[in-house]
């Protein structure tokens, strides 16, 4: 009789078996499936360098806009002060070139006031006040603002001032704020402080239960202020020769177009407002690392050769979609607007040979000679860069045309997900199939075995009935 160990290890060898056949059996449908596999892997590869691809058409989309816009770069005016410790200034699209004089006659200011100093441990207000709630009024602007402060018996001095800052700083929206200085070693003083600038904000104030503001100074006995430390006044300039202005405030947005002053001190200066090369420039540099990477992406996918162990190399190898793309943006640069083009105002051809074949289409640019230019014929350039008939309008419309939803990029991405979507539905089937053709052969090949191991074990009690017989 055969031992456990032996029928173990018959069993392990049939089972061994019978897998190596199974596989043996499914291995066309296995390899068909891996087929299916290595396809997935394809268009996902595929759909991801599309991706990138239009994130690079999108940013350089977004870099020739700025040329095109209602308000493009050269739009962009910078405004120069002759003395900044006077007014300082800055210009907007809507700014005009030229030069104007300005006289700072008055500066804006706001209505600040101080109450008496009063030392830590004093309580001369509790002994002219008394105990309890006191309220009064503050009016700003026309509007008037009610506060209220509750005094104790023990209250200091400058416990009152802290209570009469406290109530006017709790309120969010109040036109006014509160301080407390240190006047001198031992006395400290409240200050008060309209929020805005201007005549309109002067302070009015008003005891009108009890009399905390006469006790604390602020107010005479007739309800005059006491102690004025800024008047409430307006900004006050001279443009040209006779032509003045009056603003709340000193920073003022309306009196040159286009160019915010921010006055700082009484003085004479001179504001000048030109064209902001340095803007066009910067955005130009940017236009052209974007331009550059656009093509180069295209190289690279157009000449990385496909690689049969690594499915996502050479997806768009010798891709003549691409090339047209390619071809179609660099020839657009080409183009001239009047009798001027891109390549005369500081635009130039990479050196091909201190680049790869990828970046072969790539762009440099010559900032000086592009500064002459602009500076020589700013119509032309301007020009050439953002009208209607212009190389980069032309461009902007291209460029339109491959990210826009219903563009060449988005039709790519469509085509590559329904082949996925397709191929998705194959794979499940193929694998369903698969599965099914496995259990069937397992099935199949244990039967035999089982059919065999019995014909081997009636062939054994035969031979033993044999060989008693005779």
């Amino acid at each position: 009789m055969a031992d456990i160990s032996s029928i173990s290890s018959y069993t392990t060898q049939a089972s061994s078996k019978i897998n190596t056949l199974v596989e043996m059996s499914v291995l066309n449908k296995r390899k068909s499936l891996e087929s299916l596999y290595n396809q997935q892997d394809f268009l996902k590869a595929k759909l991801s360098k599309i991706s990138s691809l239009r994130s690079n058409f999108l940013s350089l989309k977004s870099s020739v806009s700025s040329f095109v816009s209602v308000f493009n770069i050269f739009n962009s005016y910078k405004a120069y002060s002759s003395d900044d410790s006077i007014v300082s200034v800055s210009a907007d699209e809507n700014a005009i070139g030229g030069a104007t004089s300005i006289s700072i006659e008055g500066i804006a200011q706001a209505h600040k006031i101080a109450s008496l100093g009063f030392s830590k441990n004093s309580s001369y207000i509790f002994s002219q006040e008394g105990g309890g709630e006191k309220k009064f009024s503050i009016t700003v602007n026309g509007e008037k603002k009610d506060y209220t402060v509750s005094i104790f018996d023990g209250d200091s001095d400058y416990d009152v001032l802290l209570k009469i800052k406290e109530s006017i700083n709790s309120y969010s929206e109040s036109k006014v704020r509160a301080a407390i200085i240190q006047k001198n070693e031992t006395d400290y003083a409240l200050i008060l402080e309209s929020k805005d600038t201007g005549n309109a904000n002067s302070m009015f104030l008003e005891d009108f239960s009890g009399s905390v503001l006469k006790s604390v100074g602020i107010l005479d006995n007739y309800g005059n202020i006491l102690n004025t430390l800024s008047y409430a006044s307006d900004a006050t300039i001279k443009i040209g020769y006779n032509f003045t202005v009056t603003r709340s405030s000193n920073e003022i947005k309306d009196a040159i177009p286009g160019v915010t002053l921010n006055l700082k001190k009484k003085g004479e200066v001179s504001v000048n407002v030109s064209q902001d090369a340095d803007a066009v420039v910067n955005k130009i540099k940017e236009f052209v690392n974007s331009y550059n990477a656009a093509l180069s992406s295209i190289g690279k996918l157009i000449y990385e050769e496909k690689d049969s162990s690594n499915p996502s190399k050479g997806v768009f190898y010798s891709d003549p979609t691409l090339k047209v793309v390619r071809d179609k943006i660099r020839n657009t640069l080409f183009e001239k607007t009047g009798n001027l083009s891109l390549f005369e105002i500081g635009f130039k051809n990479v050196d091909v040979k201190s680049v790869g074949k990828e970046s072969a289409y790539n762009l440099t640019f010559d900032e000086s000679a592009f500064r002459k230019a602009l500076k020589e014929n700013p119509d032309s350039v301007k020009k050439i860069m953002t009208s209607s008939d212009g190389v980069f309008k032309k461009l902007d419309d291209y460029l339109y045309s491959i990210v826009s939803s219903s563009g060449m990029m988005s039709s790519m991405e469509n085509a590559v997900n329904g082949n996925i979507s397709s191929l998705s539905k194959r794979i499940s089937f193929s694998e369903k199939m698969l599965n099914q053709s496995i259990d069937y052969y397992k099935a199949l090949y244990s039967t035999l075995s089982s059919k065999v191991s019995s014909l081997q074990n009636e062939g054994l009690a035969i031979s033993s009935v044999y060989s008693k017989l005779f």
